[in-house]
């Protein structure tokens, strides 16, 4: 895969929701820097303490809209718990007025529980943890789709989470899991959501990997070892990564088009 010239126009400036230091931007990251894309990272614990934050939260949403794209990364909270964090519905908002506008957006994890539930979507906990690499059908839009397009089946990428989304109603299933079903969809135009952390480096798959072991988990989170596989989830998780900068690229220079057509009306 080629870098793109450094400052030429394909240069995105894309907009990460971080949740929690434990799951920073990782492959994600280290793909915009080759691809010479700007990341602007937003902590969303800065707008968790109080409603008054989540107000300036709220406030923010036409401003961020500035950004060629929008990623929100995982965390250790749950993504129905609007009381505790009240940045949830401000957030939900943002997605959807990025989806409207034809804008790339990308949820990871509690990310993609996000995006379900702004498009109405129910997010439940699941009974037991999903830990470390796990194997994903490809459905047949998922074969077909162009970040996961040509890759392994099943697929095995990171995982951790306690709970699941349902699908929403305008979502195209992408991956199915088998004690999680529900694990990948896509909203046009260009919308993805993954249960799964396709953006965990190898030093975040190291730090689980060694809290797993380190803390006494269900026979379930013992069970999931089994599926340990991350050479195999870092090298297609970048795949992942630098074929969601590209879309998003796609998809401004859409936008870019539609806009020159509107005004020369």
């Amino acid at each position: 895969m080629e870098k793109y010239p450094a400052g030429a126009a394909v240069s995105l400036r894309v907009l990460v929701v971080v949740h929690d230091d434990d799951a920073p931007v990782g492959l994600l990251g280290e793909e915009a820097e080759r691809l010479n894309h700007r990341l602007n990272q937003v902590f969303a614990r800065d707008f968790q303490e109080s409603a008054a934050l989540a107000s300036r939260w709220a406030m923010s949403v036409e401003a961020a809209l500035d950004h060629d794209a929008l990623v929100i990364l995982g965390g250790a909270m749950d993504s129905f718990d609007d009381l505790r964090y009240p940045h949830y519905r401000p957030l939900q908002l943002l997605i959807r007025a990025y989806v409207t506008a034809g804008r790339a957006v990308l949820g990871l994890c509690l990310g993609a529980q996000l995006i379900a539930r702004a498009f109405g979507a129910v997010v439940s906990p699941m009974g037991f943890l999903e830990a470390r690499c796990q194997p994903l059908m490809l459905l047949a839009a998922g074969r077909s789709d162009p970040l996961l397009w040509k890759l392994p089946r099943p697929l095995k990428p990171m995982q951790w989470h306690y709970d699941a989304f349902e699908l929403p109603k305008n979502a195209v299933p992408l991956l199915m899991g088998t004690r999680c079903k529900n694990q990948a969809f896509f909203i046009e135009p260009g919308c993805w959501a993954f249960q799964a952390h396709f953006e965990a480096s190898r030093q975040t798959c190291d730090r689980w990997d060694r809290t797993l072991r380190e803390v006494a988990y269900s026979q379930d989170a013992k069970e999931s070892r089994t599926f340990l596989d991350v050479e195999d989830a870092l090298i297609n998780g970048r795949v992942v990564m630098s074929r969601w900068l590209r879309q998003a690229v796609r998809l401004r220079e859409a936008g870019n088009e539609d806009r020159e057509t509107q005004q020369s009306l």
